[in-house]
């Protein structure tokens, strides 16, 4: 049975910290793993007990491809929002089944000219039109940006390099690194 972890999607409740729980999970992929998560409002989750903790699914498989990327508030500009969605090109496959899930910070919901999350899931619709988009609104987003490059190419050596980095931080370090505000969080998968 394969039990590698493709790709994680979470919510949590405002009060729950899963920065812990997404780096165990780094750790044990050894930074090849896909996260994309969210802070939910405390009156929109739905735990039945407490009211506190995690909710959310894991993907696993070797016919599983996965994928995530940040688009942050500093990306104003629509050439580099199409960079960032860009980057699933690599692998997409138009005749495969895919999905997406967005995660967006609800401070977003102002929709401009060129930014805004409608703005963004029109221009994901148009690159990938094969593929149904799913998402929500958030009050504090985690991503942990994966890309799948193929074994030995000179894009996977660096990732494992980067990979490394990322795998010897603190708690609070990788927090910096995966915690994020005001952006769109990408979660694409796509399978064989």
């Amino acid at each position: 049975m394969e039990d590698r972890v493709r790709a994680v999607l979470f919510f949590e409740e405002s009060s729950v910290n899963s920065v812990p729980y997404v780096q165990q999970l780094i750790k044990r992929e050894q930074g090849n793993v896909a996260v994309v998560g969210g802070k939910s409002h405390q009156d929109l989750y739905a735990m039945r007990h407490s009211g506190k903790g995690i909710l959310g699914m894991a993907v696993c498989g070797e016919n599983v491809t996965a994928a995530s990327v940040v688009i942050s508030t500093s990306v104003m500009e629509e050439e580099m929002t199409r960079q960032a969605m860009s980057k699933f090109l690599k692998f997409y496959d138009p005749n495969k089944t895919s999905v997406a899930f967005f995660i967006t910070c609800i401070g977003r919901i102002e929709d401009q000219m060129w930014c805004g999350p409608a703005y963004e899931v029109k221009m994901f619709r148009k690159m990938y039109p094969t593929t149904p988009v799913f998402g929500a609104f958030v009050y504090g987003e985690t991503c942990f940006e994966f890309l799948p490059h193929p074994p030995g190419s000179v894009e996977w050596q660096l990732q494992q390099e980067k990979n490394k980095k990322i795998l010897a931080m603190s708690t609070n370090s990788l927090s910096n690194v995966i915690e994020c505000s005001y952006s769109t969080c990408i979660l694409f998968l796509q399978f064989e």
